[in-house]
């Protein structure tokens, strides 16, 4: 004798299986996406830390070349200054060289005239002795000579004109030896006196051209060093609203992030508390069936001349049970796979640089966009009706209806179209502005249609036939 078996338990135990199945695919999922954050969290840690060194490394590079710039100048100025003061300097000398060899010039031409007139004072005195002298001898040879001395002789007045003009001869050469010192020691003191002047105004000219080159150099370093630290102080700035920037977003992010998921468990609560009030109304109902049968054999023992008939019709039920499972276990292999599969799925979106089936997964899990579930929630909204369709499948079956084909075809078509109406009844969050006006629409996940008409049922029939209907 076949063993029975109870069509509600199987139906529970499936259901059951298909429970657990879920909330382990709803572990693993958020898991995933938890996964992700973190990575994303860590990823743009590591961006900021990195742009932050970046950042730094040009403002420590920067820095260092002005300072470069500066000293390169600074020994330029001062190489230049150098040069400049040994110019000066050359010039200097050679100035005072030229007054000294004109002062020595002058200083000679003046001993030479004065030589001059002293030959030309000497020759005159030679002639006046001379014409004297011829005086007094034609004045002697006229009259009588008188009777000299030997010391008032003619000899002894010409001696004593030579010892006058001798006289009178070293006082003018003593007076222009005098003069002469004299005149040199004026131009000496002139000439050093101009050399030092000369000098003077060479030094403080240098002084005054080293001062002012060293108060620019100093001017040009300080406007330097407050142009660095103004841009360092722009730097930091910059830096600090970028890394409050990124903090302002990574928390914006978290806690709609956070907000996500407190939803998501909220409904996974309700879904399961709703999941637990159907099984407790399916077993009030199991054992309101347990009672009544209990109640019908109970009925059946105090009728002792139904009890054959009852055996007989027992062997048929289950007979006719057994062939249902039969037919039931022949749904076994059968599957639909519902969403963007097939050539469509695979072809490059308008944009020419991902398929459709791509931008569908980042629409889905927010991946560079604003997370828009619209599977998930087609499934979450439309599971209870895609059960009850399953089940009058199963049904069908069991009763060895020819239509099973048609039920799963009929199944895909209804899923593939809910699909299509969660994404026409607008996915939150809305779209921004400038996409709007890019796209010249507000519905989101809708731009070229090329999506939502890519959705299909791909039908997996249980001899392993597949057929993509949608």
């Amino acid at each position: 004798m076949k063993r029975s078996v109870n069509p509600a338990k199987a139906l529970e135990r499936a259901e059951r299986r298909l429970a657990e199945k879920r909330k382990r695919e709803l572990a693993r999922l958020r898991a995933r996406i938890i996964s992700r954050f973190w990575a994303q969290q860590r990823a743009e840690k590591r961006k900021a830390a990195r742009a932050a060194e970046q950042t730094r490394m040009k403002v420590v590079k920067s820095t260092a070349r002005a300072a470069r710039k500066a000293s390169s100048e600074a020994v330029r100025e001062r190489v230049a200054a150098r040069r400049t003061a040994a110019k000066e300097r050359a010039k200097a000398a050679v100035k005072s060289a030229r007054e000294s060899a004109k002062a020595r010039a002058k200083k000679t031409r003046a001993a030479a005239a004065e030589r001059a007139k002293a030959k030309q004072a000497q020759a005159r005195t030679s002639r006046a002795l001379r014409k004297r002298s011829a005086r007094i001898m034609a004045r002697l040879s006229g009259r009588a000579r008188p009777k000299l001395s030997r010391r008032k002789g003619l000899k002894g007045i010409v001696a004593a004109s030579r010892r006058r003009l001798k006289a009178r001869t070293l006082r003018a050469k003593r007076v222009t030896a005098r003069k002469e010192r004299r005149a040199a020691t004026v131009q000496r003191r002139r000439a050093r006196r101009a050399i030092v002047t000369a000098n003077r105004r060479a030094s403080s000219k240098r002084q005054r051209e080293l001062r002012s080159l060293k108060s620019a150099i100093l001017r040009r370093a300080s406007r330097q060093r407050r142009a660095a630290r103004k841009a360092a102080v722009r730097q930091r700035r910059a830096e600090k609203k970028a890394l409050h920037r990124a903090a302002v977003r990574q928390r914006a992010r978290a806690r709609r992030k956070e907000v996500r998921e407190r939803r998501a468990m909220r409904r996974a609560e309700a879904r399961a508390a709703a999941r637990a009030r159907s099984a407790a109304a399916r077993q009030a109902r199991i054992a309101a069936y347990k009672a009544n049968r209990a109640a019908g054999k109970a009925a059946r023992d105090y009728e002792a001349h139904r009890a054959r008939h009852e055996r007989a019709a027992s062997r048929a039920r289950q007979g006719i049970i057994a062939a249902a499972l039969g037919r039931i276990g022949s749904l076994i292999g059968a599957r639909i796979n519902v969403g963007l599969t097939g050539d469509p799925a695979r072809r490059m979106h308008g944009t020419g640089k991902l398929n459709v089936a791509t931008i569908a997964y980042k629409n889905e899990y927010g991946i560079g966009v604003p997370e828009r579930p619209f599977m998930r929630l087609t499934v979450a909204r439309e599971r209870r009706e895609w059960m009850g369709l399953a089940a009058q499948v199963v049904q069908g079956q069991a009763k060895g209806a020819a239509t099973v084909e048609r039920g799963l075809r009929r199944m895909g078509l209804r899923m593939a179209a809910d699909h299509k109406r969660t994404i026409r009844e607008t996915v939150p969050p809305p779209n921004a502005p400038s996409t709007i006006q890019r796209k010249g629409s507000s519905k989101p996940l809708i731009d070229t249609g090329q999506m939502i008409n890519s959705i299909r049922a791909e039908v997996v029939l249980p001899d392993g036939t597949t057929e993509v209907i949608g």
